[in-house]
């Protein structure tokens, strides 16, 4: 008895699918650097995560779908926005928002020198900021294009007790700056009690502002 040959090319075909390797797992920042198989399904961009520069200049970590993720006609690159505090990063053209593989960064960490005057930066401390990240994808070359995006919010760490009183140490370096150049004892003590009244008036404030937001 003969066996027709597409039931082989039915088994064959199934048999290549189950056992073809789909990795589908570059969705974090750990493993975003690599990129999904192109037969994985579509995800929507997400934020992942706040650093600070130097304790105030913010930089945002997330993901998207770069493999499914359409070209954006006016900048060359992928149609990936991220919108924060009111104002939106357009990648290819807003050098703060970059991209390498699935992972996406909007790094405000320079903004001061790259755009002189503009008092975006930096963010209050305490405060609360809202964003959106939005992702043109297609499923396949033949699929419609769809708009996935999610909202996010960060909220920016208040200072430490231990920040606040460490602006009084610069009354102490000031000082021990007079004493080698022969300034007068006296002059030393005023020093030394201004940097303690400074440091009182600073954890009151402080005190004030932790029983008032508790």
């Amino acid at each position: 008895m003969s066996i027709p040959s597409s039931v082989f090319a039915t088994a064959d075909s199934t048999l290549s699918q189950v056992i073809r390797d789909i990795d589908c797992t570059h969705t974090t920042l750990e493993n975003g650097n690599q990129l999904n198989h192109p037969d994985c399904q579509i995800f929507a961009p997400k934020f992942m995560k706040l650093d600070l520069v130097d304790k105030k200049h913010p930089v945002l970590y997330g993901v998207y779908d770069a493999v499914h993720t359409v070209t954006n006609p006016i900048t060359g690159q992928h149609n990936l926005t991220v919108e924060f505090n009111g104002r939106t990063f357009v990648l290819g053209r807003d050098s703060e928002l970059r991209v390498n593989g699935n992972v996406w960064t909007l790094d405000f960490s320079n903004w001061q020198n790259d755009h002189p005057g503009d008092n975006f930066m930096p963010l209050t401390p305490g405060h609360t900021y809202n964003g959106r990240a939005t992702a043109r994808m297609k499923a396949s070359p033949s699929s419609p294009e769809v708009t996935q995006f999610a909202d996010f919010s960060v909220t920016i760490p208040k200072q430490t007790i231990g920040e606040i009183i460490a602006i009084p140490n610069i009354f102490k370096k000031v000082g021990r700056v007079l004493a080698s150049t022969g300034v007068s004892m006296w002059l030393m003590i005023v020093i030394s009690a201004t940097a303690i009244f400074v440091a009182s008036i600073l954890l009151l404030i402080h005190k004030k502002e932790k029983e008032r937001d508790g």
